[in-house]
């Protein structure tokens, strides 16, 4: 997949959390046993993939080199943390939607024949 300029939803999904969470792309998906530990930040992605995609838990698994399981324990937390209100939870997927938005705005515009 090419970060630079995400073309899927899946793509802009997952640039626009690492970008609020001030990560790059490479922490964000890579193999757990290279020592860093960012399991929220990647379970609000894990949620996010879900709810607006139609990518499976063995799908999103793939995509960050974990099982399965964990997809979906990190899913069913983020769900848990919503449900009681959680500010940080609540606050960081709203922040990811103002930029998933501006992001696929910006590839509207781009791909518009305005100046055509």
């Amino acid at each position: 997949m090419n970060f630079d300029k995400p073309k899927t939803l899946e793509e802009v999904i997952i640039k626009a959390a690492a970008v609020h969470f001030g990560m790059t792309v490479q922490e964000f998906t890579e193999n757990p046993r290279c020592g860093h530990n960012f399991t929220y930040q990647r379970y609000v992605c894990f949620h996010l993939l879900k709810q607006e995609t139609l990518l499976s838990n063995a799908e999103i698994s793939k995509m960050f080199e974990r099982k399965e399981s964990v997809v979906k324990h990190g899913n069913s937390s983020i769900n848990g943390l919503k449900s009681v209100k959680d500010k940080r939870t609540i606050a960081d997927i709203s922040d990811i939607y103002l930029l998933i938005n501006k992001f696929t705005s910006i590839k509207k515009f781009n791909d518009s024949n305005i100046f055509s």
